[in-house]
């Protein structure tokens, strides 16, 4: 039996890249009425996303949420719903990020350079920094056990998302980088996730669970 998503905020421009991904997948159909969907996705606002609590806490299905710009109000309901159905929030979808997310925990042996994060986003992205880039400096820091210096954020023309942890020692500098392409690749992300979610018990997911258990069940 095919997997049935509900999108909420289908009629928006990453509504409309999982509709198309969704058509051309023959193991998921796209379910519009929410009371028969098996999950739902969300790629909105904070207003939006508390509205999408409330459709999965009414008919008791998983949710999966894209949506960036949270505060700590939408934060505390994505918890409290986690009590009751599978829920899992990412600030970008991309298998990408939560990979490079992964490698800040490598950085701990150089902790005493300098580090900084750099993100730029179309003219049109409200939030600034994005949603990404405190994802990765919460890890960053994590690893470094130290803050580091204020996000750099631009927005400017039609660029899909661009992140850089730029990190600079005394002899030396790196640079890890992840560049969208698209938007096909936030919205593959989330049916990658939905996907996955539909199988795990009521709880709170990252992006990094379900790139743990791709690495578990790998040959």
């Amino acid at each position: 039996m095919k997997l049935k998503i509900y999108i909420h905020g289908e009629k928006g421009r990453m509504g409309q890249e999982l509709a198309k991904l969704i058509a051309a997948d023959k193991n998921i159909s796209l379910e519009e009425n929410s009371a028969k969907a098996q999950v739902i996705v969300d790629f909105t606002s904070p207003e939006g996303t508390l509205k999408a609590i409330e459709i999965a806490e009414k008919n008791k299905i998983p949710l999966v949420s894209g949506s960036t710009g949270l505060s700590k109000k939408e934060f505390a309901a994505l918890q409290k719903l986690s009590k009751k159905v599978a829920v899992l929030w990412a600030p970008n979808m991309s298998l990408g990020v939560a990979t490079l997310a992964q490698m800040l925990k490598n950085l701990s042996a150089i902790s005493d350079y300098d580090f900084y994060i750099e993100e730029t986003h179309h003219i049109h992205k409200k939030d600034a920094p994005s949603g990404t880039a405190l994802f990765l400096q919460e890890k960053l820091e994590q690893s470094i056990d130290k803050k580091i210096k204020q996000n750099i954020s631009l927005r400017g023309g039609g660029v899909f998302g661009q992140h850089r942890v730029v990190i600079l020692g005394p002899e030396e500098t790196l640079v890890l980088q992840h560049d969208a392409l698209n938007r096909t690749v936030f919205a593959r992300g989330a049916i990658t996730c939905a996907k996955w979610i539909c199988r795990q018990k009521a709880g709170y997911y990252q992006m990094g669970d379900v790139l743990n258990e791709s690495k578990s069940n790998a040959p």
